[in-house]
């Protein structure tokens, strides 16, 4: 049986991590054992865990074999470069905001030096917050950019329909197509 005081100051270590492999493996050792004084017991659980992912405590009767991995390990300069790539990374993103951030906050200047102490009544309500009149028109604006669409889709249809009815002129057909157009809304 191991001094508890021992164990103690070993727990102490280890919690501070100051502890050796060593060390580690008289603590693993002695929570596997039936011998844990009752103040350790609370810490049982979570050393025998680790203890069964530590390669290097061995359970008593078995061989602790290491585990293996098709994974190379990567060399100190192999790592620094991951990490500089990493890092890089980081800064262009960083780099990337800071423009877009940037880019807002100009055009938003621009905008209120243009705009400043105008107004829009909406609902006849008076508003003069800038930043609402903003989004408020570019709303309008992609609601006219989808009208055009609109417009020019039903412009290219008329088109094919046409030329559909240029190849059928002189068939018997020629009206029952005609007056399907003319069903279809004009805007």
């Amino acid at each position: 049986m191991m001094n508890t005081d021992h164990i103690s100051k070993l727990l102490d270590r280890f919690f501070e991590a100051q502890t050796t492999l060593a060390e580690e493996r008289q603590l693993y050792s002695y929570f596997r054992s039936d011998n844990v004084a009752a103040e350790h017991l609370p810490l049982r659980d979570l050393f025998l865990d680790m203890a069964a992912c530590n390669p290097e405590s061995s359970l008593p009767g078995h061989d602790a074999q290491p585990v293996r991995s098709n994974m190379k390990e990567v060399s100190l300069p192999g790592r620094r470069r991951i990490w500089s790539a990493a890092a890089a990374i980081i800064v262009a993103t960083l780099v990337i905001a800071g423009i877009s951030i940037e880019t807002q906050a100009r055009e938003m200047a621009r905008f209120r030096a243009q705009f400043e102490g105008s107004y829009v009544i909406n609902n006849g309500q008076r508003n003069d917050n800038l930043e609402e009149i903003r989004q408020q028109v570019k709303q309008e604006v992609r609601y006219t950019d989808s009208i055009n669409l609109s417009i020019e889709e039903r412009e290219t249809a008329q088109e094919i329909v046409t030329e559909l009815l240029d190849d059928f002129s002189g068939t018997e057909d020629l009206q029952a197509i005609e007056d399907a157009l003319n069903t279809i809304p004009q805007p």
